[in-house]
Formats: structure tokens, sequence, C-alpha cells
């Protein structure tokens, strides 16, 4: 498949931009843990190509190629999504919407509080940047022993291991494509527990169900990483006018090998709000 991809650094945010001269409208790929903004050629090349749309996608501080990898807070990767989104309007004047695939879509989610973004886009997600995952997290990492813990050294030092949270071969939809993304020189492996705290803590502006921006889940029935349920849960506490699709498949990452009906669903659904 040959690409469009165009490749810059903006603010010093590594970025992807998947460029139309006149677009319907625009997609901001937000990607997902362990991941960059560049692993997303299968679904982004036919879709702008195809659909007359521009995307851009870029790697979140702490990921790919933006700064310190694995070490970041959520009010940086927040501050670098609305960055991203800014230069996209400055480039087209045509609505944005924010896809968040799966961890991405505590980003996407947060396009609510951003004046460029038109509505979003959540892909196999539950964690968003407000809601009852998120709350409950909150309370867990807040408990004083491990509080008290985050306050030493030993607690500063403490990483996750992404590989073995997420389990790419056995839960993202593809074998092979599981192997590359774990090889990839992109690929993030670890991530600081301070880091991610950051996004438990992070105070939204209003509360998500008070949300008024168009909103959509995509997700497969039988999610091996996010269950079904639990995604719902999730979405249902967003407010403003939502729109709840499954697909019939076992595909954690639909957006890249459920690509044919995802890509439909997604640009039905963009094409009604513009």
């Amino acid at each position: 498949m040959s690409t469009i991809r165009q490749e810059f650094v903006s603010n010093g945010i590594y970025a992807y931009r998947y460029e139309r001269e006149d677009p319907d409208y625009q997609i901001l790929i937000c990607h997902g843990g362990g991941g960059w903004g560049g692993m997303y050629d299968r679904f982004a090349v036919p879709f702008a190509q195809e659909r007359n749309v521009e995307i851009w996608s870029f790697d979140l501080p702490g990921f790919g190629d933006t700064g310190t990898r694995g070490v970041f807070t959520a009010a940086e990767q927040l501050a670098a999504t609305e960055h991203i989104a800014a230069e996209m309007s400055a480039s087209h004047d045509v609505p944005i919407f924010a896809l968040g695939s799966s961890m991405g879509s505590y980003y996407a989610s947060a396009g609510s509080y951003m004046d460029d973004i038109a509505g979003a886009v959540l892909s196999a997600g539950h964690f968003f940047c407000d809601g009852p995952g998120k709350n409950a997290s909150r309370k867990l990492f807040s408990s004083p022993p491990l509080q008290t813990l985050m306050g030493t050294p030993m607690g500063r030092s403490l990483m996750i291991d992404l590989d073995i949270m997420i389990d790419w071969e056995k839960n993202y939809g593809d074998q092979e494509h599981a192997k590359w993304v774990v090889a990839h020189e992109k690929h993030a492996q670890q991530a600081s527990l301070e880091s991610w705290i950051t996004l438990f803590d992070w105070e939204p502006p209003w509360p998500l169900s008070e949300n008024i921006k168009p909103m959509i889940m995509l997700i497969a029935e039988a999610d091996p990483l996010v269950p079904l349920d639990l995604a719902k849960k999730g979405f249902d506490y967003i407010g403003g006018p939502t729109e709840f699709v499954v697909f019939p498949t076992n595909q954690h990452q639909v957006m890249l090998f459920h690509t044919g009906p995802y890509s439909d669903a997604l640009d039905d659904w963009a094409r009604r709000q513009i």
C-alpha cells in the first residue's frame, strides 16, 4: 500500500498527516497505550483517499518520538492533543473529529472541552477522561498506602509493563501485526506508574455527563481486552448525542482488522454531523 503520509514536528510533538486538498472533514487519531501515531496506515491511507477526509495523528508525550518514552503527565498529553487540533483547524475550515483508539479514547473524549474538536469517536475504549472507570481508578490509586509509596524514591521509580498489561498477541486482533507492533522502534514497552496516575488525577472542566458534542463508540461484540458491558457502562455516562455501534467480531483493534465495516460506520456517522 502506497502511503500519502507526511511526518513533521510541531511544538515538540511528532505528528503525521494524510493530506487532502479540500477535505469534507478531518480526523485526529489519538493512539492507544504502547503505540504511536504512525501505526494506523492500514486504516488511514484508504480512508483519506477514498472518502476525501484529511487525517492527522501524533505521538502523545511519553510515546513514540515525543518527549521521554514512558514519562508524561495527563496535562501535557491533553495540551498536545489540543495543539494538533488547532493546527488542523488552521489548515482547513471543516469539522474535526477526534478518534481515540483504545486508551486513546481518554484523549478523544476530552475533545468535549476543546474548541477545535466537533465530536469524538471512541474506538474499543472504556477508560475516558471522566466517568466510572476513571473514578474507580482514582479511588484505588489515592489510597493512603499507595500515596505513601508514591512519595518515596521507590514509588517514583515503579514502571508499568504495557506489554504484559495489553498482551498484544492474545488481544490485539492479529498475531503477526501484534509482533510487528512490539518489535517496532517506536513501541513503548513501559510507562512510569507516577505518570499513569496523572490520568486519574486530571480534573475535567465539567463532568463528561454534561457533554453536548456528538460521540460514537465503535467496538467488537467479543473484544478480548475491553468487555462490552464495561465499555457500555463508561460510554453511557457521557451526555449529549451518542451512538453505540457493535461489530460481530472478536478483535480489539477493529479499526485495523475490521476496517471496511468500521470505516463505513465512522464515515456515515461523521457525515451526519456536518
